[in-house]
């Protein structure tokens, strides 16, 4: 009897263990005239998992096995997109630029503010 519950046991915590793997995708983000883009968030969809893209656009996250996954790329400047993934396969996006998203957002020294929420003057430098 002991024999037959210590094996019902083994086999419990064996099959355990197949329901906690998970896989790793790899990928590569250009912007649309094939350049690597850097620091672009790289989010699973329903989940907190999260990454970013390094300087060469390239990224690793760690996603649940089995089945579609559906990854969100975003980044400051650019359009968000989202992508389905089955398997382990490369994944490589183009994100396309986004310019009117960047009318409203003023860089300061040490963080960024949209304009509407600052409280003080603002001056625009351009470049002619």
């Amino acid at each position: 009897m002991k024999r037959i519950a210590l094996l019902v046991f083994g086999l419990v915590l064996s099959t355990y263990g197949i329901y906690a793997q998970s896989r790793v995708i790899k990928g590569k983000v250009n912007d649309d005239t094939g350049a690597p883009l850097g620091s672009v968030t790289v989010q699973v969809k329903g989940t907190k998992t999260g990454t970013q893209t390094d300087a060469t656009g390239a990224f690793s996250i760690e996603v649940n096995s089995g089945g579609k996954v559906t990854l969100i790329f975003s980044s400051s400047g650019y359009t968000e997109r989202s992508v389905s993934v089955e398997g382990n396969g490369p994944v490589n996006v183009s994100l396309a630029k986004n310019i009117a998203t960047l009318d409203d957002v003023v860089v300061v020294g040490y963080q960024t503010i949209r304009r509407r929420d600052l409280t003080s003057s603002v001056s625009s430098v351009g470049a002619k």
